[in-house]
């Protein structure tokens, strides 16, 4: 049982009643998470990266942006922030700041400059390898095979025991061999990894490299759960993202966005961390004042399930139309 409620839980929104029961009356709540891009600039070209488009311009938060997005999170209750990219977080010179947030912090990084300073300003660390060796580490990533020993090295340093970090390896699966998701896992249990994360790669519906992952995803993940069987660390393959993309959506509108707020490399908000349309302008104003602002409802209404790709949101969109609005399930009936 104790397999069932994990960091990887895909029903997180019922833990925010007050925050969905507001969503569900179409009001705006502070958001739950905040998601921060600190950074655009990265030193990988990995395949299949949603961000390479977000990339190309380059932005940076100011310090004093940034800065001010902890204490502002502080100040409204905001429970988690997830330091994402964009591009590199660990090339943000300013990313110190994070450890002054005082609720779950959670970064996801390449690990190509992660020390164990910068873990334990978090809770959370996933380390994006997403291959099992040398060879196919330079192939997904575009660099050298030398970069993946440099990148082990730097993993069982923030590995090592005792720390007070979680910290897990993270794949993007794509085209990669049952035997490389094998040494992938094995590689977990070498550095004294907590977990691994297999998610499938993203690629624009109806692209034959969409159908291709569409076809792999359950040999993938096969080949991943069989070789956690005998792993140390706990093995989580996690496709629910992708429910409402490979099939037909379990819902008719987008609400969940208001759960978590995503904050871009340009100092403004975008409406989802997979729909970049953006409003605000975080140099000029507060948190607070973007979040609330008619051109955040605007952006929402903007939202085009049709033309949106996976969904990040997809069980929390679920959640909100089943449970609350509709009350499907008599949530008050237990």
């Amino acid at each position: 049982m104790g397999d069932s409620y994990d960091p990887f839980f895909s029903w997180k929104a019922l833990a925010w009643p007050e925050q969905c029961r507001a969503i569900a009356a179409g009001q705006l709540p502070w958001p739950v998470q905040m998601t921060v891009y600190p950074t655009n600039r990265c030193n990988r070209n990995c395949r299949g990266c949603i961000m390479a488009a977000e990339r190309q311009n380059g932005a940076e938060l100011s310090e004093n942006v940034f800065a001010s997005l902890v204490d502002e999170a502080n100040l409204l209750g905001v429970a988690s922030m997830h330091i994402a990219g964009g591009g590199e977080p660990t090339l943000y010179q300013p990313l110190r700041h994070v450890a002054r947030f005082r609720g779950t912090a959670v970064l996801s990084t390449n690990g190509t400059f992660l020390s164990r300073r910068i873990c334990s300003w978090f809770k959370r660390v996933r380390v994006s390898v997403n291959a099992g060796s040398p060879r196919t580490y330079a192939e997904f990533t575009g660099t050298s095979e030398d970069a993946y020993r440099q990148l082990v090295c730097r993993l069982v340093n923030a590995c090592e025991r005792p720390r007070p970090w979680d910290i897990g390896l993270g794949m993007i699966a794509d085209r990669q061999s049952p035997e490389d998701i094998a040494r992938f896992v094995a590689l977990a249990d070498h550095v004294g990894a907590d977990w691994v994360h297999i998610r499938p790669v993203y690629y624009p519906r109806g692209t034959p490299e969409a159908e291709d992952v569409v076809r792999n995803w359950p040999g993938i993940s096969g080949a991943a759960l069989e070789a956690g069987r005998t792993s140390r660390c706990r093995v989580f393959c996690v496709s629910d993202k992708f429910s409402g993309y490979w099939s037909a959506r379990d819902y008719l509108k987008c609400r969940a966005t208001p759960l978590v707020a995503v904050v871009c490399a340009d100092a403004r908000l975008a409406v989802c961390q997979d729909v970049f349309t953006k409003w605000g302008d975080l140099n000029t104003q507060s948190f607070a004042a973007a979040w609330t602002s008619d051109e955040h409802y605007a952006a929402m209404r903007q939202i085009d399930l049709d033309a949106c790709p996976r969904c990040i949101m997809n069980r929390h969109n679920e959640v909100l139309e089943h449970a609350f609005v509709n009350n499907e399930c008599l949530l008050e009936v237990l």
